[in-house]
């Protein structure tokens, strides 16, 4: 009916604890090169030792009923790899020594129950192959000097928000894997030191708007269905987002210097924030499907080149600040 754990400590193998009803409060449990195993699947997992670790082995196996750990107290750990699930809760667990821990499968259930991740060894990276919390929030961090966050698929849902940080200050980018699906959600916030994707392998979405910043790096997103996208920020090199199918809604997208590309090859490129520049880069590469802005709102630029403007069933609408080149314009 639930317990207080104090030290429990395996030496050459692994440490399980189960309960049936009630809830588990963690003090110290460690099997250094093993695997922690705990259940409270009636109740909550929650840290009860302050500050101090929670959970020391290779790979830690938790379930509960209710939550893992708290925004308020997460859950301490110096481990390799973690599966979490909470039916009726959120997963917070702070990293504090591993130099990548691998997120093999965690999940949060219930209405509220988000997910709170970090890894904040120095240049610790967070390989992420599968979260999920459905219409809630998901965030992810790997921020201390150089860590990456390396995806399988991350998805809080069309209703949810994810939100991941990598590498600040340091070296760090988010990275595509696999090629499918990264992101699911209905609002995605991407920052990174370098990288967030990069040509031949970006980042794949499936979401409903997009925020992302680079401090010395690209960005490079292909989108699933169409998007908003809010403010875009690659600071020393190209920023591009394609979508095949639907619109893009265009916020503030900026590489100055440098090059921005949006394809909406299956819709049309829509400016999306008034009279505000929508695209500030040394040049620009702009495609749609159908129109690439209106007469009455056209897309605002603040470039040099117009590399391409191409419109393949609508008109090309565009409002340079100041003097541009022009190449190609095409509409139809």
């Amino acid at each position: 009916d639930g317990l207080t754990l104090g030290a429990i400590t395996a030496v050459g193998g692994n440490a399980a604890v189960t309960s049936t009803t009630g809830n588990i409060l963690l003090g110290a449990v460690s099997a250094a090169g093993n695997t922690v195993t705990l259940a409270a699947s009636a109740g909550a997992i929650a840290d009860n030792n302050a500050g101090v670790n929670n959970l020391v082995a290779t790979t830690a196996n938790l379930s509960a009923g209710g939550a893992i750990g708290t925004a308020a107290d997460p859950l301490e750990s110096t481990i390799a790899a973690l599966s979490a699930s909470a039916t009726a809760g959120g997963v917070f667990l702070v990293e504090t020594a591993a130099a990548t821990l691998t997120l093999s499968s965690v999940t949060a259930g219930g209405a509220g129950s988000n997910v709170v991740i970090s890894n904040t060894a120095v240049g610790g990276d967070i390989v992420a192959t599968s979260v999920t919390a459905t219409d809630d929030a998901i965030t992810l961090s790997a921020a201390t000097a150089g860590g990456d966050i390396s995806l399988g698929l991350v998805t809080a849902g069309s209703a949810g928000t994810v939100t991941l940080t990598a590498g600040a200050g340091g070296t760090g980018s988010i990275i595509d894997t696999d090629g499918d699906v990264d992101v699911v959600a209905g609002v995605a916030t991407l920052s990174a030191q370098q990288n967030v994707g990069v040509a031949g392998t970006e980042i794949d979405t499936t979401v409903g708007s997009l925020d992302a910043t680079t401090a010395a790096g690209e960005i490079a997103v292909i989108e699933s269905d169409g998007l908003t996208l809010g403010t875009i920020t690659a600071v020393g090199g190209n920023a591009s987002v394609a979508s095949a199918t639907g619109n893009i809604l265009v916020g503030s997208v900026t590489a100055a210097g440098n090059v921005v590309t949006l394809a909406a090859t299956g819709g049309a490129l829509t400016d999306n924030n008034g009279a505000a520049v929508n695209v500030t880069a040394a040049s620009t590469t702009l495609t749609a499907g159908t129109s690439l802005a209106s007469s009455g709102d056209p897309l605002d630029t603040n470039v040099a080149a117009i590399t391409s403007a191409t419109a393949a069933n609508g008109g090309v609408f565009l409002s340079e600040t100041d003097a541009v080149t022009i190449g190609v314009v095409s509409s139809s």
